[in-house]
């Protein structure tokens, strides 16, 4: 909770233990023990995202000399910006500032100097959602066939809801490749259930397909279920205690908490969903405790703004925008997101479009493990004109731990027999190749490719 600042009370600030989320908590923490110049840090970059509470706390550290010479002009031009982000205190402590000073143009200078680095509108122009519910600029698909996932019988017997954040990519012939949980909770509990049913999706083919990175949010309820009911009216009081407890948190800023309520805050179906409604009843709710859970760092929250930025989801379509989020949870360590920044770097009608940027990124994802980031490299690297035989084995590798992982990827097995197709190894290449269209027949998947490739190696003696 902030301090209410009085004329009498100026000198009287202590430093906000606003966040419980690990940059902003780490902060609070380094000041509390002293390590100033650590908190210093840590709070400029949150700054750098708009969290105007860092903002807040780096006036206060101005102010008192924290770490910092003491300099009530730098104090000003701090308060004053994060009181343009909102932050009453900080606008009417700048204001008492500038009426207790002589010297206004040294305020006004080191307000122009922060205003060079970060400002508001800066702010606006590059990160700030237009949020709207009445936005989906993203057309849409027509789904031609459509199951439900299967709720697991374990979490209905124990009165288990929850969600489950998916992407897919949807073929030329409208099927769905390339699912990857996001983020699901709790984890593990649905993941199984939604790819199970994803699997089994088919839209109807047309001029927009093929689709990538398609991201939906899916949540699991059984508030209607009369055995469900039975349940939690005996969990009832248990419940509403840990919902008090989850509110607290995300009011304090943890950031983990205030994602995670902005996906339960998407759907009234929950009874989860009824009780936080009843504390954030507003529809703009969930998508400003997102916003919020990216400000403070979370990489998670960041990539969610990314992809509703870049589909035009609940927000103005804003591809800048978009990307810029993404590079900053790709430079979180977030490997989903340095993968869709560098399929997204790859899209040749773009101004964003940077080859050797996109590999730098796939390349990172591929180091931590992520498949899709693999296949996508070594497509990347089909498309060269020369490959040496160094480069061919590590790609070769590449797929191989692919396979190792999921022997039925019947796109990895395209790859392994495009590789030993240009290497001039037919035999091989027929073999992997027999290998990707038996696996794409049974999964129903677009076999263009599959068959351009079969009439090549059908041409070679």
């Amino acid at each position: 909770m902030r301090y209410l600042i009085t004329t009498l009370l100026l000198l009287c600030f202590s430093l906000m233990h606003f966040g419980l989320k690990a940059d902003l908590l780490s902060a609070s923490v380094n000041y509390t023990n002293g390590e100033y110049q650590k908190a210093l840090d840590e709070f400029s970059q949150l700054a750098k995202l708009g969290n105007s509470d860092a903002m807040f706390n780096i006036a206060v550290m101005h102010l008192h000399g924290r770490g910092v010479k003491k300099d009530i002009n730098k104090a000003y031009a701090w308060f004053s910006l994060a009181g343009e982000f909102g932050i009453t205190d900080a606008k009417n402590t700048a204001e008492y500032i500038a009426t207790q000073t002589q010297d206004s143009d040294a305020l006004h200078q080191a307000k122009q100097q922060l205003d060079a680095e970060l400002s508001y509108q800066r702010y606006v122009n590059t990160l700030a959602p237009q949020f709207n519910e009445t936005f989906n600029t993203l057309i849409q698909p027509i789904k031609s066939f459509n199951v439900d996932p299967v709720y697991p019988e374990h979490a209905v017997d124990r009165g288990i809801e929850g969600w489950v954040w998916v992407e897919y990519d949807i073929d030329g012939a409208g099927a769905v490749i390339n699912a990857q949980i996001i983020d699901s909770y709790p984890q593990k509990t649905f993941d199984n259930a939604m790819l199970m049913a994803l699997k089994r999706w088919r839209f109807e083919q047309s001029e927009q397909l093929p689709i990538k990175r398609r991201s939906l949010l899916y949540h699991f309820t059984t508030f209607k279920g009369k055995r469900y009911q039975q349940g939690f009216s005996r969990q009832q009081r248990e419940y509403q205690k840990h919902i008090a407890e989850v509110i607290e948190q995300a009011e304090n800023g943890n950031a983990l908490w205030q994602y995670r309520i902005a996906q339960w805050l998407t759907t009234d179906k929950h009874n989860a969903s009824k009780l936080l409604k009843y504390h954030w009843p507003k529809e703009s709710e969930a998508q400003n405790l997102m916003l919020n859970a990216a400000k403070n760092g979370y990489p998670f929250a960041q990539y969610r703004i990314a992809t509703q930025l870049l589909a035009g989801d609940k927000t103005a379509q804003d591809r800048k925008k978009g990307l810029n989020w993404l590079l900053l949870s790709a430079q979180n360590g977030y490997a989903s997101a340095q993968y869709r920044l560098g399929i997204e770097l790859l899209v040749k009608k773009s101004v964003h479009y940077d080859m050797e940027k996109a590999r730098l990124w796939l390349t990172q994802a591929s180091d931590k493990g992520h498949l899709l980031a693999k296949t996508a490299l070594t497509r990347l690297a089909l498309s060269q004109a020369d490959i040496s035989e160094s480069e061919y084995k590590t790609l070769h590798q590449q797929i191989d731990s692919v396979l190792q992982q999921n022997a039925n990827n019947a796109e990895a097995w395209y790859l392994k027999a495009k590789l030993s197709y240009q290497q001039n190894d037919i035999s091989s290449a027929k073999k992997q190749l027999d290998r990707a269209i038996d696996n794409a027949n049974a999964q129903k998947i677009d076999l263009s490719e599959m068959k351009a490739l079969k009439r090549k190696l059908a041409a070679k003696p």
